[in-house]
């Protein structure tokens, strides 16, 4: 049975490739790489608290690339500040929202530790993929949100979460060469997530 919308909208259609991405992440486990450092995100910083950011809250209320709505709070960094900006740019294109509607936003700095990741940047990892890398890259996953259907991207995403995985190493789409981290905030225990200099981005523009 797919999830409903937490916000009350269309039910996805779980995407039929999903049994055979989820056999595969199983067996991809003994492949999981942690991984440890700063990482960026692009924020509206009046609407967007710390602990928000911290918690991935957004992820579980909105569909992505990687994951759809309602399946678990995750957080969506890139490695790169510029890598950052392509995504947050992107995602207003998208919405055909003109880049000063979104103004203004926030470069925020957050540290991550995780044990296992899935990394869909390394070769000899997507050599065994089931589908092809380019072919996850360059589907119009929104577009199959829009007509009920989970896409391919999103069924591999949540095929990780049950394997176990912590999160996705993935290529960005808007950035090429650019590469985003996909965390899965599922419980407690799993990656630590610090946001640096949180108390300045609490007091922004409120002086």
């Amino acid at each position: 049975m797919n999830p409903a919308n937490p916000r009350g909208g269309m039910r996805l259609k779980a995407h039929k490739r999903y049994r055979d991405l989820k056999k595969w992440c199983a067996a991809q486990r003994s492949n999981a790489s942690p991984v440890a450092g700063t990482f960026f995100r692009v924020a509206g910083p009046r609407h967007t608290s710390a602990a928000a950011i911290v918690s991935g809250v957004g992820g579980y209320k909105a569909n992505g690339r990687w994951c759809r709505r309602g399946v678990t709070n995750l957080l969506y960094l890139s490695v790169a500040p510029e890598t950052a900006m392509h995504e947050s740019n992107a995602w207003a294109r998208r919405h055909s929202l003109p880049l000063w509607s979104q103004m203004p936003k926030v470069t925020v700095a957050i540290e991550v530790e995780a044990e296992k990741l899935l990394d869909l940047t390394s070769a000899p990892v997507v050599s065994t993929l089931p589908v092809a890398i380019n072919l996850l890259m360059d589907e119009d996953w929104s577009g199959e949100n829009d007509h009920g259907r989970e896409s391919l991207s999103q069924a591999l995403g949540r095929a990780a979460l049950a394997a176990g995985f912590d999160g996705l190493r993935v290529p960005s789409k808007p950035d090429p060469g650019g590469v985003n981290l996909v965390i899965f905030r599922k419980s407690s225990r799993g990656p630590v997530i610090t946001l640096v200099n949180a108390d300045a981005l609490e007091v922004l523009g409120k002086d």
